[in-house]
């Protein structure tokens, strides 16, 4: 055994590897796998759930670790000292990224991330593929609430779709949306309607209205406001994860102004990307281009600015469709925005320690040890391109919303003004 000379594991020992006594002690390291452990111990043990090893049974009857064995075996065989590690409390802890910033002189293999397996038979393999299910089966659940016939033409405030319950499901109510691709003159025609019906609705008290008043339909409406529906959605998104529930109201607010634009922005491009477009173009066909009243040259670089600027680098990078879905949930796990609880710190430090881990761990089994690392890190630079993104988008809407006219301008949706602060 590494973890000691010529001693062995007391048999009466539960939930720590303690050393027969008079002997030194040198399993006496923090815990790192909820018993304390020498670094001997927990290499082994490390080793033997990762490369998933099976032992050859013990030809000793399994009495390696008895006391009538220590004078005649002093080295115990694998299998009894994977046993003891199991008998002793020992839980399959794997380590995938991450360094930990309060000790720098940890080794190498101690600064990745622990992810916690309940199994001993589990593997950072299976737990990272469940994971990743669920991430998948979200992002069919949101595509199907983007797609569908559900289209509200008022929403509530940010506090008021935070407090209500989760309406993706209601694409499974009202199915997908009919007609689609529409015409731009079919388009501009909507919009004009739809603006109509705002200005004629418009009240004091509209934060106050519920989120579900799918009258476009009944009006032929089969479009949608995306900035405002893609706000909506990405809400609805962050709104599915237990983590986020566990926030405080304040703390959902704050992390919730911060990411949903970045989610929505991939959200958008990855759909375009994934459809093989090179310019930005919702699911109703339209392809997003400057705001109306400029001329055909602006709205063109416009539309080249903001469709290039995410899908630039999903195209040059061929993100698939698993990091795309690791990166949201990346970006919504947020640890850093201002002025966040320290409980919320501490609940979303966590959880993006998991899905950095989650993502490291696909790019190393995909791509290899030595190309899997650059990708890791190729995929969350888009963090910082989505960051710059969301700045520019918020300044360009603060400047249409100054030099548009008062009556354009009030027929914009408190629900925007409240995620890009503008």
């Amino acid at each position: 055994m590494h973890c000691h000379k010529s001693s062995m594991f007391s048999s009466s020992s539960i939930g720590t590897m303690s050393i027969s006594e008079g002997e030194d002690d040198p399993c006496s390291s923090p815990s790192m796998y909820d018993v304390p452990a020498c670094h001997g111990c927990k290499s082994f043990f490390r080793r033997a759930i990762l490369q998933k090893t099976i032992y050859p049974e013990c030809k000793y009857d399994n009495l390696c670790f008895s006391k009538a064995s220590r004078s005649v075996r002093p080295r115990k065989c694998r299998f009894c000292r994977l046993q003891k590690c199991y008998s002793v409390g020992m839980v399959a802890m794997v380590s995938i990224h991450r360094k930990h910033e309060d000790s720098p002189l940890r080794s190498s293999d101690s600064e990745l991330p622990d992810l916690a397996l309940h199994s001993p038979i589990a593997t950072r393999e299976t737990y990272v593929s469940g994971i990743i299910d669920k991430l998948h089966n979200l992002d069919i659940q949101t595509d199907k609430f983007r797609k569908s016939a559900y289209n509200p033409l008022m929403l509530p405030s940010l506090e008021g779709i935070l407090s209500s319950s989760g309406k993706l499901n209601m694409a499974d109510k009202y199915g997908a949306m009919t007609g689609w691709p529409i015409t731009q003159e079919s388009f501009n025609e909507q919009q004009v309607l739809i603006n109509q019906i705002k200005s004629d609705s418009l009240t004091d008290n509209m934060s106050l209205m519920p989120v579900g008043l799918p009258a476009a339909a009944d009006l032929g409406i089969n479009t949608k406001e995306w900035l405002s529906f893609d706000m909506l959605t990405a809400i609805e998104y962050a709104k599915t994860f237990p983590f986020f529930q566990q926030l405080q109201s304040n703390d959902k607010i704050l992390l919730t102004k911060a990411t949903t634009f970045m989610n929505l922005a991939l959200t958008s491009s990855y759909a375009s990307f994934e459809s093989k477009k090179g310019i930005l173009q919702m699911p109703d066909g339209i392809c997003i281009s400057g705001p109306a009243g400029q001329n055909p040259h602006e709205i063109r670089s416009f539309e080249r600015r903001l469709s290039l600027r995410i899908m630039a680098p999903l195209i040059r990078n061929l993100f698939d469709k698993t990091e795309y879905v690791l990166l949201k949930a990346i970006i919504l796990c947020n640890s850093a925005v201002v002025d966040l609880s320290p409980a919320a710190q501490n609940i979303l430090s966590r959880e993006r320690h998991n899905y950095t881990g989650a993502l490291l761990l696909y790019c190393l089994t995909k791509y290899g040890s030595n190309d899997g690392p650059a990708r890791y890190y190729t995929i969350l630079n888009m963090f910082d391109v989505l960051e710059h993104h969301q700045r520019d988008f918020r300044d360009f809407m603060l400047l249409l919303d100054i030099t548009v006219p008062k009556r354009f301008a009030d027929h914009r949706k408190n629900l925007q003004r409240e995620i890009l602060n503008f």
